[in-house]
């Protein structure tokens, strides 16, 4: 193992967010088990406010997930210095068995945390919590994927050895080895770049419709909970158009509804 100030740092973040992720799918399954918005009982109040903390806890962790990858990238190229043969992070990753392993669950995670972050902001647009089963299903869903994770970093970093000689970028990738990634640098160049090409633009043109389709994905029939709302008496709309604006209330469960009188 290398003691490297920013292997140090990556293995203690991955080791946070672990834990932190491991703690919050436990409060998930509680979530799933026992969450009822239309109860209004002591347990259905903790739950209530629980969540904002777990939920700020895992927006921070999530987005220190996706600054991590790009700090694994950024540590893996710098330390090839130490390894003979290695000129970039290509070949210290080739080091041992575990590093394009951890690369490729980097990038799933890098991902998976970012789709979790896009629940969550949706599921806070609603004063009824409308995607809190869904999102926290996906977090027990993902926590497995985070703790193979940390375990492929811990003995990829833990296997480090200057002793080793790797192969070097040049030679991973060229045509004769034999590989998933010689073949896709072998592929002919025209075609390669009008298929990345063709599905830029399609993304970008996806990207441009998303807001407004990701509002009417949030009030279909998937989502089925509404926002509890008050409308003016039928005597108040008899009067001046002005006497109708009446604001609309929001409240976060049928509790608050009973405590307030509503």
């Amino acid at each position: 193992m290398i003691l490297h100030p920013g292997i140090l740092a990556l293995v203690l973040v991955s080791g946070i967010i672990c834990l932190i992720v491991v703690f919050s799918a436990g409060f998930g399954v509680r979530i799933l088990r026992s969450w009822d918005l239309q109860s209004g009982s002591a347990r259905q109040l903790r739950l209530e406010r629980s969540t904002y903390l777990v939920s700020t806890f895992l927006s921070h962790v999530f987005g220190l997930q996706l600054v991590s990858f790009f700090l694994f990238i950024f540590i893996v190229d710098r330390i090839h210095v130490y390894f003979t043969g290695a000129m970039c992070a290509a070949g210290v990753l080739h080091v041992n068995p575990y590093g394009y392993p951890a690369l490729i669950l980097k990038i799933a995670n890098f991902l998976l945390s970012g789709l979790w972050l896009i629940m969550n902001a949706l599921d806070n647009q609603g004063p009824d919590y409308p995607l809190i089963r869904k999102k926290y299903l996906f977090l027990v869903l993902l926590a497995p994927f985070v703790i193979v994770e940390t375990y492929l970093l811990g003995k990829f970093v833990a296997g480090l050895n200057v002793e080793v000689i790797t192969s070097c970028c040049g030679s991973l990738f060229s045509i004769e080895t034999k590989g998933l990634a010689s073949d896709l640098a072998a592929l002919p160049s025209v075609p390669t770049k009008v298929a990345f090409f063709s599905r830029w633009f399609s993304a970008s043109y996806r990207d441009s419709w998303l807001p407004s389709a990701a509002r009417a994905a949030f009030s279909s029939p998937l989502f089925p909970q509404r926002p509890f709302s008050y409308r003016s008496p039928r005597s108040f709309r008899l009067f001046h158009p002005m006497s109708t604006n009446f604001p609309r209330i929001t409240v976060p469960s049928i509790f608050c509804r009973r405590s307030t009188g509503i």
